[in-house]
């Protein structure tokens, strides 16, 4: 790469975050993988769909889950200030018609914005069965080691990376970026999770959620074998789930140096139940 290049490259990086910052001062939408829009629209184009029907595909998508919960939080649907982080609740709250047309103008809008997703689709997926597979461990962790509610665990985890998801749709529209995958990489590596930090409180969610999210790729020492805050739970899910993206997590010593997460005994007796979790929550894109 010569001195242009990488001038032109540098300066793409640094225009792609001040466009990011400009954009979440508006209306936020964006795909987070292409199985999962046409899942979600295909589901709210069913006539007679349950609430539980609707839940099984809100919930493995971020941002359709943070839009639903903005929502449901409104001074006008929710009066009493309490914010709701259960998606079930959620959307009984909004009533099933109006949850339904909030999901399809979402889903809809975001279909119109996938042409951006596809020179990355397989990079998206990617990211998507790593945030299910955390959510899942999540699920888990939050049910049989905390207090915390496993709903609200699970949805956090699934959100932990949505600045990832969210720097994806963005990077197709620079072209020194888009052609070179390594320097992509790099700037995700270095800011999703503060890009992550401004979504949440862009998308209305409330502290706890981004306080549990802030920082889950760092390491923490010493090994967090009592999750005794959602913050902890979203840590251990996030290695418990990793798949197959191990650049993400390049600066890391591999996962056999690793904190004792990976091999104590409290998580590995969990494994079964968060695989079949996972399975779970990946049957509608499974079918």
């Amino acid at each position: 790469m010569d001195s242009q290049q990488q001038t032109d490259l540098k300066q793409q990086r640094f225009q792609m975050l001040e466009d990011i910052a400009r954009d979440l001062t508006g209306d936020i939408c964006f795909p987070s993988c292409l199985d999962v829009v046409l899942i979600v629209l295909d589901t709210v184009r069913k006539p007679g769909i349950s609430i539980d029907e609707l839940l099984v595909v809100v919930r493995i998508d971020p941002l359709l889950s943070a839009q639903i919960l903005r929502e449901a939080n409104s001074p006008a649907c929710n009066p009493g200030g309490k914010f709701i982080l259960n998606l079930k609740q959620a959307i009984s709250l909004l009533g099933l018609e109006t949850a339904k047309h909030l999901i399809a103008n979402l889903a809809t809008k975001q279909l119109l914005f996938l042409k951006e997703l596809v020179p990355f689709s397989a990079l998206s997926r990617q990211f998507w069965e790593h945030s299910v597979s955390s959510a899942a461990a999540a699920f888990v962790i939050a049910k049989y080691l905390t207090r915390i509610p496993p709903e609200e665990a699970m949805l956090a985890a699934m959100l932990h990376d949505i600045g990832a998801f969210y720097m994806l749709f963005k990077t197709n529209q620079y072209p020194e970026l888009r052609a070179r995958p390594e320097s992509l990489q790099y700037v995700i590596v270095q800011w999703h999770e503060s890009i992550g930090d401004s979504l949440i409180y862009a998308l209305g969610l409330p502290e706890s959620i981004a306080e549990a999210l802030r920082d889950h790729d760092q390491p923490r020492s010493p090994p967090v074998l009592k999750p005794g805050t959602l913050g902890d739970v979203v840590y251990v899910a996030n290695l418990l789930g990793d798949t197959n993206y191990e650049w993400l997590h390049k600066e890391l010593p591999p996962p056999s140096k690793l904190q004792a997460e990976f091999t104590h005994p409290v998580y590995l007796a969990l494994h079964e139940e968060i695989q079949t979790k996972r399975q779970e929550l990946m049957r509608p894109v499974s079918k």
